[in-house]
C-alpha cells in the first residue's frame, strides 16, 4: 500500500500530496493523501483497515457520547483524533464493505441495554441533512438505491439508506465521534456485499461508486460559509458556531473560516468566543449556491450588577450593556470530560460490547 501511494503521488505531483499523521502499533505510517488542484497549500475560504495489529477494532475505539467506551484507546485512534481536531473537516465518508447501504448518525442510542437492539432510530439534530447526503450517494450508485438485501439473512434498506442505530447500534464509532466532537458531517458508506473483495474486483467497484463519490463530495458546496472576524478585521480562531435548534456546534479555522451543510430554508446562526459579545444572525439558504455570511464579533468588558449578581457585557456599543447568555451545547463535549451515561458500565458494558462484536463480524 505504501509503495502504491508513493507511486501515485509521484505520478500526479500537481494533484496529490502524501503525508503521515502518525504510526500504527507496528510502526507503519498512517498515510493521508490530499487530492486537490493545490495539494500543498490551503486556499483560504475553500474546504479541504479496521483492525490494528493488536486485534482492536478501531471503529469501536473512539469516545462515545451515549455510552461509556471502556476499550483502551489505540495509537491509530489517537492519531486520527489529533488530526481531525487540527483541521475543520466539513464532510466525510467512511468506506466499508459487507453491505450495500449509506448509513447516517446516530450510530449509538441513549436507550438502556435491553432496548438498544430493537431497531429504533437514533435521530441527530441534522437528520434532514444526513438523509439528504445519504440519498445523494445511493441515488447515484449503480444499485444501492434499490435497497435489496445482500442475502436472505440480511435486511433490506428502503432507498438504500438507514439510520445507523436503527440498523444496529454500536459504541465507539468514528462517525458519531467526528460529528459530535468536531462538527464534521460523516456518513458510513457500505460499498459491497463482499466484505473483503479481491483486488481484481476493485475496478468494478470504482465504476459503481464513481458518480456517487463525486456527487457526494459536491454537497460540501451547499449551505452557509463565511468568516468570523473581530472589529479590526482580524480572524477569530476556534470561535464556536452553531445553527440555532441544531445542538452540534463547530469551530472556525485559524483564518476565521466556517462551513455548514444545510438544506434550503431560513436559519439563525449563533456565534460566540471568549472575550467577545455573542451574536445571533438570521440568514437564508437557497438551492442554487451556498450563502456567504461574514460575522464580526466585538470585544467586551464584563460588568457585575451588584443588585442581582448578573453579568453584563459592554463593548463598542455606545456603553449599552448586553446581558450574559449561557450557551448550552449538549452535543459539544469537552476534551477529557466523560459525557457518556454510566448505566452501561461493568457487566452490562461487557455484554453490550460483546453483542457489538458479534454484529460487527456480520456487517462491519
Amino acid at each position: 500500500m505504501s509503495r502504491f501511494l508513493r507511486a501515485t503521488s509521484l505520478r500526479f505531483q500537481n494533484l496529490t500530496a502524501l503525508y503521515s499523521i502518525g504510526k500504527s502499533v507496528k510502526g507503519r505510517d498512517l498515510w493521508v493523501m490530499v487530492v486537490s488542484s493545490s495539494p500543498y497549500e490551503h486556499m483560504i475560504g475553500k474546504p479541504d483497515v479496521k483492525y490494528n495489529a493488536r486485534g482492536f477494532d478501531l471503529n469501536r475505539n473512539f469516545p462515545d457520547y451515549f455510552k461509556q467506551n471502556n476499550k483502551k484507546s489505540q495509537p491509530e485512534t489517537e492519531a486520527v483524533k489529533e488530526w481531525v481536531s487540527k483541521i475543520q473537516f466539513v464532510l466525510s465518508g467512511s468506506l466499508h464493505g459487507g453491505a450495500l447501504v449509506a448509513s447516517y448518525p446516530f450510530d449509538n442510542t441513549p436507550n438502556s441495554l435491553f432496548q438498544s437492539f430493537t431497531a429504533t432510530p437514533s435521530i441527530s439534530p441534522d437528520d434532514d441533512v444526513f438523509q439528504h447526503l445519504s440519498l445523494t450517494y445511493s441515488r447515484n450508485h449503480g444499485s444501492m438505491y434499490q435497497g435489496l438485501p445482500c442475502s436472505p439473512s440480511q435486511p433490506a434498506f428502503k432507498r438504500g439508506i438507514t439510520n445507523g442505530a436503527e440498523w444496529y447500534p454500536l459504541t465507539g464509532g468514528m462517525q458519531d465521534f467526528n460529528y459530535v466532537w468536531n462538527g464534521c458531517m460523516e456518513i458510513t458508506l457500505e460499498l459491497s456485499c463482499c466484505k473483503y473483495p479481491p483486488a481484481s474486483d476493485l475496478p468494478h467497484y470504482w465504476e459503481e461508486n464513481r458518480a456517487s463519490l463525486i456527487k457526494f463530495l459536491a454537497e460540501v458546496h451547499r449551505g452557509v460559509h463565511g468568516f468570523v472576524v473581530d472589529e479590526n478585521g482580524n480572524p477569530i480562531e476556534r470561535a464556536t458556531v452553531k445553527v440555532k435548534s441544531r445542538d452540534v456546534s463547530f469551530s472556525t479555522t485559524k483564518y476565521g473560516e466556517f462551513w455548514r451543510i444545510l438544506l434550503p430554508g431560513v436559519y439563525k446562526l449563533e456565534v460566540f468566543s471568549n472575550g467577545y459579545i455573542p451574536r445571533e444572525i438570521e440568514f437564508v439558504v437557497i438551492e442554487q449556491h451556498p450563502t456567504l455570511l461574514n460575522v464580526t464579533l466585538y470585544s467586551v468588558k464584563r460588568q457585575y450588577n451588584d443588585e442581582n449578581g448578573s453579568i453584563l457585557y459592554t463593548g463598542n456599543t455606545g456603553g449599552r450593556p448586553y446581558p450574559h447568555r449561557e450557551h448550552t451545547l449538549p452535543f459539544r463535549p469537552q476534551s477529557g470530560v466523560n459525557t457518556a451515561a454510566d448505566v452501561n458500565s461493568g457487566i452490562f458494558s461487557s455484554i453490550s460490547n460483546g453483542f457489538n462484536t458479534f454484529v460487527t463480524n456480520l456487517f462491519g
